[in-house]
C-alpha cells in the first residue's frame, strides 16, 4: 500500500511539473501544453485532453505563460506590431519613391533617345487633297520646349479650298457695260512659312504644342472681262469676252496648335490645325477698279497630318 501511494504521488508530482499555464488578458488561465510559438500566434493542446486538437490563439489575446519548468514569459505582442507596420509603411513609401524616381528617369531616358535627333522632315498627307504637294521641316531645340516649324508647297491642279469668289462682278454700275465672271485661282505657285511651337508637356513621347505661325503663299489664277454691245432699241446685243490672268500673294496669319507624336527615334507623325486670318495682295493682271470687292482678309486655316523621318 505505501508503495503504490510513493508511485501515485510521483505520478502527479511529474505532471504538476509537465503542465504549461497560459493567461489571457480577459484573466482567463488554462493548464496548456504549449507546442509552438510563433510571431503572430501560439498553438497548444488542453492539459488534461492530451489527445484533443491543436489550439492556435493569438499572441494579441495572451499577457503570461509559465512554463513547466517555472519559466515566466510575458507576452508584449501590441507594443511590436505598431513597430512593424511603421516599418511597413516606411518600406512601401521608400518603394513608392523608389518607383517614382525609376519611372521619372525612364521617361528621361525614353525623351533623350526619341530626341537624339533634332531634324524632321515630314510629308503633308492631307495637302494633296487641295492640290499641292507640302514637306514640312521642323528643328526641335536643345531645351526641348521649342521647336521651328518651316512647311514648303507646290500646287499642280487647282485648290479646291482657297477658292473666295465664283460669280459676276460689275464694274460700271451705272450702264453695266463691263463686268468680270469666272474669277478663280487656278494654281497654288509655292507657299512657305515659319512657326514657332512651344510644347506645353514637357519631356514626353508625345507632346502637345503651341504658337504663332507667318505664311506666304502665291496663286495664278484667271477671270473673263466681259463686254456689252447695246442695240439702239436699249438692249444688248452681244457680249465680248477676253481670258485674263492674274498673280495674287496671300499672307497669312494664325495659331497653330498640335501634337507631335515620336514614334520612334526616326519615325515621328504630326498633327496640326491652325485658324487665323489673311490679306491678299493682287501683283498683275487684274484692271477691274475694286479688288478688295472679291477678297478682304480671309480666313485662314491650315491643316498638317504629316508622316516624317526624324535625322
Amino acid at each position: 500500500m505505501k508503495i503504490f501511494n510513493l508511485f501515485l504521488f510521483i505520478f502527479l508530482i511529474g505532471n504538476a511539473i509537465a503542465q504549461d499555464q497560459l493567461f489571457k488578458k480577459d484573466n482567463s488561465k488554462f493548464d496548456v501544453k504549449i507546442i509552438e510559438i510563433n510571431p503572430d500566434e501560439i498553438k497548444y493542446k488542453l492539459f488534461n485532453y492530451p489527445d484533443g486538437p491543436l489550439i492556435t490563439v493569438s499572441k494579441s489575446e495572451v499577457a503570461l505563460i509559465i512554463y513547466s519548468n517555472g519559466i515566466h514569459e510575458v507576452i508584449n505582442y501590441e507594443s511590436q506590431k505598431p513597430l512593424i507596420i511603421i516599418n511597413r509603411k516606411d518600406e512601401e513609401i521608400d518603394g513608392k519613391i523608389k518607383q517614382r524616381e525609376n519611372t521619372a528617369l525612364y521617361k528621361t531616358q525614353l525623351y533623350d533617345s526619341l530626341t537624339k535627333f533634332k531634324h524632321i522632315l515630314s510629308f503633308n498627307t492631307i495637302e494633296p487633297i487641295n492640290g499641292s504637294l507640302s514637306l514640312n521641316y521642323i528643328y526641335e531645340l536643345p531645351n526641348y520646349f521649342l521647336n521651328l516649324y518651316i512647311p514648303i508647297s507646290v500646287g499642280f491642279i487647282e485648290p479646291v479650298f482657297n477658292q473666295l469668289f465664283d460669280g459676276s462682278y460689275y464694274t460700271d454700275y451705272y450702264n453695266q457695260n463691263y463686268y468680270v465672271s469666272n474669277y478663280k485661282l487656278k494654281r497654288k505657285a509655292f507657299e512657305s512659312g515659319i512657326g514657332i511651337h512651344f510644347h506645353t508637356s514637357g519631356k514626353r513621347a508625345v507632346s502637345h504644342y503651341i504658337g504663332p505661325y507667318f505664311g506666304f503663299m502665291q496663286f495664278n489664277g484667271n477671270y473673263t472681262e466681259n463686254y456689252r454691245i447695246w442695240d439702239s432699241s436699249g438692249y444688248y446685243a452681244e457680249v465680248s469676252s477676253i481670258e485674263r490672268g492674274f498673280v495674287l500673294n496671300r499672307y497669312q496669319f494664325m495659331v497653330n496648335n498640335g501634337f507631335l507624336f515620336r514614334i520612334n527615334k526616326h519615325l515621328n507623325m504630326n498633327l496640326l490645325a491652325g485658324i487665323g486670318f489673311g490679306r491678299d495682295e493682287y501683283i498683275s493682271g487684274l484692271s477691274f477698279v475694286n479688288r478688295n470687292y472679291l477678297t478682304n482678309n480671309p480666313i485662314a486655316f491650315k491643316l498638317n497630318l504629316s508622316i516624317g523621318y526624324r535625322f
